[in-house]
């Protein structure tokens, strides 16, 4: 989530901070399965050593961590879990993040990533963003209280979030995105598709439109113009 030049949010598996290979914030010693319907997004990781065993092969960290820098945002509050896990929320002007994990966490409260770090200990976890904006979900106080006091069912590698907004979430690591019971495709569908542009993937075609004016950018030939 992104909701300033600095005030952005993040999830990752480290790598170390060795300068080859995964880094400590790069995201790719082990990528989780996402999906993203509107304003929600379902993370899960499970974490496993690919492949066999090399002399470079780095021990595998056993850990998700957050980026989430309070000092960026102008308000921010925290609603835990009876397991220690729970939410992060962060507002910025009038717009709004929380970030959910199940499994326990702790912020880091010293070094270099004090204040900014949430680790969550544990190969496997499910993480939970959702965004807001204060036109369509009241105060960020409001915002808080809705996310925090909707329903979250988890079982293994499986969740069902009752996202305030949107309807149920059903996602997990084999299992497809469905909201409210309707399948939600997370393939075949458009590179862009909104009220500017309708792209498809592989084009190498853009064209972009905006109240009257348009921009063409032609890739195949290194062409761009616009009116």
């Amino acid at each position: 989530a992104t909701l300033g030049p600095y005030a952005v949010v993040f999830v990752t598996h480290p790598g170390d901070t060795k300068s080859v290979g995964p880094g400590f914030w790069q995201s790719n010693m082990s990528l989780p399965r996402n999906a993203q319907y509107k304003n929600v997004l379902v993370s899960v990781y499970n974490i496993q050593r690919h492949g066999l065993p090399t002399p470079l092969q780095r021990p595998l960290v056993g850990f998700t961590h957050a980026y989430f820098p309070r000092w960026a945002f102008d308000e921010v509050s925290e609603v835990r879990a009876a397991n220690g896990g729970g939410w992060n929320f962060a507002r910025l002007g009038d717009g709004y993040v929380g970030l959910y994990s199940h499994a326990p966490y702790v912020w880091t409260t010293d070094g270099t990533q004090a204040g900014q770090e949430i680790v969550a200990k544990g190969r496997q976890n499910i993480w939970l963003c959702q965004v807001g904006r204060k036109q369509t979900d009241g105060s960020f106080e409001e915002f808080v209280q809705k996310l925090s006091q909707s329903a979250i069912a988890v079982d293994g590698l499986q969740v069902e979030y009752a996202a305030a907004g949107i309807g149920k979430v059903n996602f997990g690591w084999s299992s497809p995105l469905t909201v409210d019971g309707k399948n939600i495709p997370l393939i075949n569908y458009p590179r862009w598709e909104n009220p500017y542009a309708q792209i498809e993937f592989g084009s190498e075609q853009f064209h972009i439109h905006h109240n009257g004016k348009e921009l063409n950018l032609d890739f195949a030939r290194g062409i761009r113009n616009f009116s």
